[in-house]
Order: structure tokens, then C-alpha cells, then sequence
């Protein structure tokens, strides 16, 4: 039997204008050979520009989450477009926008387990005069989209409401569903109105819940169509193979690619290895790709209007890279791996974001990271960087203080911020047409331990960011989704809130942060504080969590043995002594949050969390290693003991690590799992291997693609499995039910019957 040819291919996705050169909304008129080639860096319109179906419009209203308005402030006697940037939850449910009540109404949400979008009476459907849409909302659930709702509205006569979804990351844009109803002389209330939740009387039978995703921006339209076309034509794919043969034949295959390299991620547990930043390694993967003359067919959309041979003009990459030139920053980049006789869905599939470009005489290399690079702190901080400055001076006894400018949209309607040294709580903030500024009014000065000071007109006045007793999903999901403003499909958002739900619901967050820090340093220094893991698994293109904690059998998903798995001569065991920790110490609820805060002076409290079991005299030489950690998170004594416990238990051995290589036929485990190993290098002090110890897989990497794999994994025993105890039908020490996480009586010690370690109450 010939072995099957190992096949790799890269996709580009890239965002693509849907209009025609010339033809309405685009007003381009150069032409006659010199038309655009549908991209951004090539467009001559750039009003009109429609990477996104609303691209060229502009709204007659905006609202965000939580706003309300009347129904009488829109025109809902003509046609009328909108759009909805939102994020659903997980587990979808409750008001997207709600107009009118009883009478009339228009409403868009989740009931149950349909999305929901409806026109006309707001009495009980099914009814000739309710056009209602319900999709399952299945589908969007976990995802950050576009939906577009387009009313073709005729008074007493048949009108049409349709609705469409944008999906943000994939670029696509599907029809819903579309209904039809009759009703006059409006198609909604003119009653109370709300974004997010229910403003008075709703649509009968419709959930009246608050929104439990995200909505970022909501645009109407009003007097306006849904544009004439609303087809699946906002992206641009680009293929590279190898030219190999059994390359996927339903596509198109540039035979560009020469090589290609990456490096996986490589998660730092808890932030305790210096060696990585706090988030561990980012993914990275760089290819080369030759370069030619190309007849620019599948690249030009207006190919037969020019009046040149395109392969006597330029290569193909050189003229991509100036085609591509805005489009290219922070594009999605897909590796497929698979075989020859595999379909496409069937292949493992890597995503990144592209970073850079380099260029010679015949290739270019493209370099790619992954998607939490978008946390760092040149890409996302938190709070953003403000821009607002002191219209005039204000002293020490000042009750307002001015922002040259409408900075209403820059700065929150009540909130915190920091002047020089000073945090100033304002309750209100308007903007004047008298000397064009934005006043805030309703102050405490001098909060949370500053001090009062003299403020010079042109100071900057930095927004703060303010968290009270919030849970650890909340705040990271709104530093993922918002600040660093990740697709929520890039997210996995059920698998962190079930992690903080079931583990980590004792950390609420009460927290200032001043001024403006990185994403991913704020990240690393939570999961530091609150014993939790964040790292990008390429394969499933999620960023995934995981709390540090006691494991039950069943998350462990695989065995590797020597003699089933693992390549001879591959397997290594490392130890890493400068990770050994003893002493934990923690400072604590900083009494100045404009000071120092790496000053242990400058905190209220401080404790110390100590390791007997590892710290006496006879162990280690007697060598006491600690850490310090100036918390910005933990508030109470509890929490710190709690995280401190987990570190000192997890750390208090020299950390062991494993490396080895399995060739393709294991190559299902990936980073995050955790597996049993059985290899004759782990032993215990009678020279008997240990079948019982369990790792997590923190790296892994294809070094030969399609063949060969190599992982790395830390030891993780002494994070503790949950065993259950041994029925009364059991009537003596068995190995193997010990194996099954099934615990039995030890002695004094805490030892089993043949001398290993048994299972404890902790």
C-alpha cells in the first residue's frame, strides 16, 4: 500500500468592496483601464467603500447597549435599514432592540431558542399583520456578527422584513429568513424604545430579558432600502499549494508556496516561568513563496477592461502586496494540513494573523502570529489612551473641570479619572457650544488615596478603568472581546465562564487601573494572582482557560507509553529548580492607587503563605525560594490564601518537564490536554515506573508535517485528582482501581499498601 502524500495549503482571507466599478453607490469615473481592483488600497471612492453592507450609508441614528429612545424619534412610515454589531453569548437570550409595545412594534432578540426579528402588531403571533422571522439561534451562539434587518414597507399593503447575518471573521453574508405581513400605517411603535433590554411594553409573547451578549454599535436608516445587493460577496480568498497532485480540486491552488515553518504556543502556567512572557509563547508561523509573472486571472475583477498584458507588468506578489496593502494588515492566515485523499473539511486547520512582509528579486516570506498577539500593548490597552486636555486650569478647590472639544464619546457619562497624579470620580460630563468644551461636574477629588493637586490648562486627563466585585469572566471576556476586539469566534467563551463558575467564583475583582497597560500584561498578572492558564490553541482557533486545580479522571484523555507512542530516543525529562517555590508573598489592597505600585509600603495589607512540607532544613539544601506579588486584584485575606496555597502546593517540588515526539497516528492531542506518560525515566525511589502521574501538554508542534510530532509537558501531579472512595464491597487494596482515581485507607504517612502515594483529604 503507497502511503498517502502528506498535503499542506495556506489560505489568505482578505475583505473585498461588493460594488461594481462605476455603478451606483460607487461614483468612480476614471475607468477605461484604470478601474480599482476592489480593494481599499486601490479604491477611487473611498465614501463608498462596501467591505461591510452599510460601508457606504450613514446613519440617521446610533445607539450603544443601554440607551433608550422613542419609536416617534425614527420614521417607521418608509422603508427603513439597520444594522446590529453584536456578540451572542454561549447560551443566547433576551433584547437585542425593542421599539413600540402592544400596538406596533419592532423587536430583535432570542426567545427561546430562536433568533427573533419582527415587524408590524405586537400582539401574539402567528397574524397576517406580524411579519416574524425565528431562525434557531444555534448558529450565532458564541459569535460576534453583523445583523442587518431591511423592512420594504407598504401601508395597508404587503410589506417585507428580512433579515440578514454578517459574519465578522469568515466575512460572508447569509439570508436568515424573510416574511411578509400587511399592516398600517406604521411597521412600529412610537412608544418607549431600548437597546439591550425591555423599555416598557414589548412584543407579546417575545422574551423581555436583557441582552446577555454584547452589543457594540446599532445604526439606523431611516427612509432607506436595504441595499440592492445584499450577496455573499464581501471577501477574497487566496490559495497556496505546493502544485502537488492531490491538492483539493474544488478550489483554485496557486503553486506558490516553497516552505513553511511555525512554532506553537507554549502555555505558561500561572506566569511562574520567566523564561516566557506571562502568556507563554505566541504561536508563530513564516512561509516563503516564489515569485512570477502572473496573468492576474481570478485577481481582477475588471481584467478585459485594461488595456495592458498583465504578465508584462509586475509579479504576482509585488502587485498583491500594493493591491493588498490595508487589507493584508491583520489578515486572517489559515494552514490546512492533511492528505491526499482527504476532502478539505477534513483537513486540521491553524489559524493566525498576518503580521509582516519581506520581499526580494523571486520571493517573498510572510510572517504570522496568533490571535492573542492582538493583546499586546501596542495592538489593545486597557484603559485606552486618552486624548482629552484641560481647557483651563483647575486648582485644589476646582468642582468642575473642562475638556477642550466634544469628548462625550471618549469619556464614560459618569466615571474615574486621573489628572497628573490626582483621581477625580465625576458624576456627569456634558458638552457646552460656550467656549467648545465638555464639563465635568459631580466631583470627588482626590479618590482612592491621591492627593489633591493644581491642574495646568493642556494637562492630559487619562480615563480610568473601574471594576467592583466583578467575576474574573467578566472582566477578561471584556478585555478580550472589547479592548482587544477579538471575534468572539476566536473565543471560548463557555469554556471560561464554566471554568470560573465551577473553580474560581471566590475571585471578585475590585480593582483602578490608572493608566493605560497592555492587554496581555493585565491577563498575565490576573492569572498569576487568580490561579487560571489563557493560551491560543491554534487547532480548535480558540483562546481557551483553564483554572489550576484538582483534575478528575475523566480530563484525561490519553495514555503515551514507550512502547505504543512515543519514538525511541525521543523521550527527555528536564527539571526546572529555579520554578521551586517555598514562600509566596502577597501585598494587598494598594492604599494609593495613583502611587507606586510596586512599593510594598504603599499597601494596606501583606501576607505570607509558607510551604512546610518542602521548606525544612534537610530539603534543598535548605534553599528558600519565593516570590513576591504586588496585587492590583485580590482584596481579602481569603483570596490571597487560596492563591497562595495553589502556588506553594503546586510549585513546592522542582518542576519536571517532559519532551518526546509520536509520529502521525497520535497527533489528535494538543496542547491544554492532559495525558498519563509511562516511560522507564519515570520512576520512583524503588525503581518502579509510575503509570499514575499526570502532565499537561503545554506545547506541540509538527516538525514534520504530516508525520512526525513533538510535545512538551509539565508535570501537574501535585495539582491533585479527585478520587472517589472505595465501595464497601471492596475489600482490599487494588493498583488497579487506584489507577481509576478509586482512593483507599493509607497508613500514617499517607501511603498505600505498596508503598506509593495515596489519596488524601485536602
Amino acid at each position: 500500500m503507497l502511503e498517502r502524500e502528506p498535503i499542506q495549503l495556506v489560505e489568505f482571507l482578505l475583505p473585498k468592496c461588493a460594488n461594481v466599478y462605476g455603478v451606483a453607490p460607487c461614483t468612480a469615473a476614471l475607468g477605461n483601464g484604470f478601474e480599482c481592483y476592489n480593494t481599499r488600497a486601490t479604491c477611487q471612492d473611498a465614501a463608498n467603500y462596501r467591505a461591510v453592507p452599510d460601508g457606504h450609508l450613514t446613519p440617521t441614528h446610533s445607539y450603544i447597549s443601554g440607551d433608550s429612545f422613542l419609536g416617534s424619534d425614527l420614521d417607521t412610515q418608509s422603508n427603513w435599514f439597520a444594522s446590529f454589531d453584536v456578540t451572542f453569548d454561549p447560551s443566547p437570550d433576551g433584547v437585542i432592540t425593542e421599539i413600540g409595545g402592544a400596538t406596533k412594534c419592532f423587536y430583535l432578540g432570542v426567545t427561546g431558542t430562536d433568533l427573533v426579528c419582527r415587524a408590524g402588531s405586537g400582539g401574539t403571533p402567528p397574524a397576517s399583520n406580524i411579519g416574524r422571522i425565528a431562525v434557531p439561534v444555534s448558529s450565532y451562539a458564541g459569535k460576534s456578527v453583523i445583523l442587518y434587518v431591511g423592512i420594504d414597507f407598504v401601508s395597508g399593503g404587503t410589506s417585507t422584513i428580512n433579515l440578514w447575518v454578517f459574519d465578522k471573521v469568515e466575512l460572508t453574508l447569509k439570508l436568515a429568513g424573510s416574511e411578509t405581513f400587511v399592516v398600517s400605517p406604521r411597521w412600529g411603535g412610537n412608544a418607549d424604545a431600548g437597546v439591550g433590554f425591555a423599555n416598557g411594553v414589548t412584543a407579546a409573547g417575545e422574551s423581555t430579558a436583557n441582552w446577555n451578549g454584547r452589543i457594540k454599535v446599532v445604526k439606523f436608516y431611516d427612509a432607506t432600502s436595504a441595499p440592492a445587493d445584499m450577496t455573499d460577496n464581501f471577501r477574497t480568498q487566496l490559495w497556496l499549494g505546493m502544485g502537488q497532485k492531490g491538492e483539493p480540486k474544488d478550489i483554485y491552488v496557486v503553486p506558490a508556496l516553497r516552505k513553511l515553518s511555525a512554532v506553537g504556543t507554549r502555555i505558561n502556567v500561572a506566569a511562574q516561568d520567566n523564561n516566557y512572557k506571562p502568556l507563554g509563547r505566541r504561536a508563530t508561523m513564516d512561509f516563503s513563496c516564489a515569485d512570477f509573472a502572473h496573468s492576474d486571472i481570478g485577481q481582477d475583477p475588471y481584467l478585459t477592461n485594461r488595456p495592458f498584458e498583465p504578465l508584462e507588468r509586475g509579479t504576482f506578489w509585488r502587485k498583491w502586496l500594493q493591491r493588498q496593502k490595508f487589507g493584508k494588515v491583520g489578515a486572517l492566515v489559515r494552514v490546512y494540513d492533511g492528505y491526499s485523499d482527504w476532502t478539505l473539511k477534513d483537513y486540521y486547520r491553524r489559524s493566525y494573523i498576518l503580521e509582516g512582509v519581506k520581499q526580494n528579486e523571486d520571493q517573498v516570506q510572510i510572517y504570522c502570529r496568533d490571535v492573542l498577539s492582538k493583546t499586546e500593548f501596542n495592538k489593545a490597552q486597557v484603559p485606552a489612551v486618552s486624548a482629552g486636555k484641560l481647557a483651563f486650569a483647575a486648582d485644589e478647590t476646582a468642582t468642575e473641570f473642562s475638556i477642550s472639544g466634544n469628548v462625550e464619546a471618549d469619556y464614560p457619562a459618569s466615571g474615574t479619572v486621573r489628572i497628573n497624579d490626582e483621581i477625580i470620580q465625576y458624576t456627569s460630563r456634558a458638552y457646552t457650544t460656550v467656549n467648545s468644551v465638555t464639563v465635568f461636574s459631580g466631583l470627588t477629588r482626590a479618590s482612592d488615596g491621591s492627593s489633591v493637586g493644581s491642574h495646568s490648562a493642556g494637562d492630559l486627563v487619562q480615563v480610568c478603568r473601574r471594576y467592583t466585585n466583578a467575576q474574573i469572566d467578566t472582566v477578561l471576556l471584556e478585555w478580550l472581546l472589547d479592548d482587544s476586539k477579538i471575534p468572539a469566534q476566536f473565543v471560548n467563551m463557555d469554556q471560561i465562564k464554566q471554568e470560573v463558575s465551577t473553580y474560581l467564583n471566590a475571585y471578585n475583582i475590585t480593582t483602578l487601573i490608572t493608566a493605560p497597560v497592555a492587554v496581555d500584561e493585565l491577563i498575565g498578572q490576573m492569572s498569576r494572582e487568580c490561579s487560571f492558564y489563557i493560551w491560543w490553541d491554534e487547532r480548535a482557533q480558540k483562546i481557551n482557560f483553564k483554572a489550576i486545580r484538582s483534575l478528575a479522571i475523566s480530563d484525561i484523555v490519553s495514555t503515551f507509553t514507550a512502547d505504543k507512542n512515543i519514538l525511541a530516543d525521543s523521550f527527555k525529562l528536564s527539571e526546572k529548580p529555579q520554578q521551586r517555590l517555598n514562600v509566596a508573598t502577597f501585598y494587598y489592597n494598594p492604599i494609593n492607587w495613583a502611587g507606586d505600585l510596586n512599593d510594598p509600603t504603599n499597601y494596606k495589607n501583606g501576607l505570607k503563605v509558607i510551604n512546610g512540607l518542602t521548606s525544612a532544613p534537610e530539603q534543598y539544601g535548605n534553599v528558600l525560594q519565593q516570590t513576591i506579588t504586588y496585587s492590583g486584584f485580590l482584596t481579602t485575606e481569603a483570596q490571597v490564601n487560596q492563591t497562595g496555597s495553589r502556588l506553594s502546593v503546586k510549585f513546592a517540588d522542582v518542576p519536571v518537564y517532559a519532551e518526546f515526539y509520536v509520529d502521525a497516528k497520535d497527533r489528535a492531542i494538543w496542547v491544554g490536554d492532559y495525558i498519563y506518560l509511562q516511560h522507564p525515566l519515570i520512576i520512583d525511589a524503588y525503581g518502579r515506573e509510575i503509570e499514575t502521574k499526570r502532565w499537561l501538554v503545554i506545547e506541540a508542534e509538527e516538525i514534520d508535517p504530516g508525520h512526525v510530532i513533538r510535545y512538551v509537558c509539565a508535570d501537574i501531579t501535585l495539582d491533585g485528582l479527585i478520587y472517589l472512595i472505595a465501595d464497601n464491597a471492596v475489600t482490599g487494596y487494588d493498583p488497579d482501581l487506584f489507577k481509576q482515581a478509586i482512593g483507599f485507607i493509607t497508613d500514617n504517612f499517607g501511603l498505600n499498601p505498596d508503598g506509593s502515594d495515596g489519596a488524601r483529604i485536602s
